[in-house]
């Protein structure tokens, strides 16, 4: 199983149920670009991060669009250290990111997400129109 990524000389790591959820997306991705090597890691050259990000994205949309339900304002006032807000396609979700394992496997997949923006932008890679 997939247990971290790696481009160039930066690894993103996170607790294994992360990518014990995103596990299909990686796999199927790996496969698909002829890196799977049947390791933990999954080192991704620079060309193929925006296939690998969008990926990781249609990940994180099927589970919002899954199983996300908008936490009610007095759960979010008694118990505010226990969620953030994630921006995903225009929208900002609100999750529970310490108790509820949705909240906690979407936050993680935007840190994701986040971590290979910050890659695409160092890398001055710009997606085809």
């Amino acid at each position: 199983m997939i247990k971290e990524i790696i481009i160039g000389q930066e690894k993103f790591e996170y607790p294994i149920f992360l990518f014990e959820y995103l596990h299909s997306y990686l796999f199927r991705f790996a496969l698909e670009s002829g890196l799977f090597k049947g390791q933990e890691t999954l080192d991704i050259p620079p060309n193929l991060i925006l296939k690998a990000r969008s990926l990781i994205g249609d990940g994180l949309r099927d589970l919002l669009t899954n199983l996300y339900e908008e936490p009610s304002h007095k759960k979010r006032s008694k118990y505010g250290s226990r969620y953030r807000k994630i921006q995903f396609e225009g929208k900002t979700y609100i999750v529970n990111f310490r108790t509820d394992p949705m909240g906690n496997t979407s936050y993680g997949i935007s840190l994701v997400l986040l971590w290979l923006d910050k890659r695409i932008k160092e890398l001055g890679i710009y997606e085809e129109e």
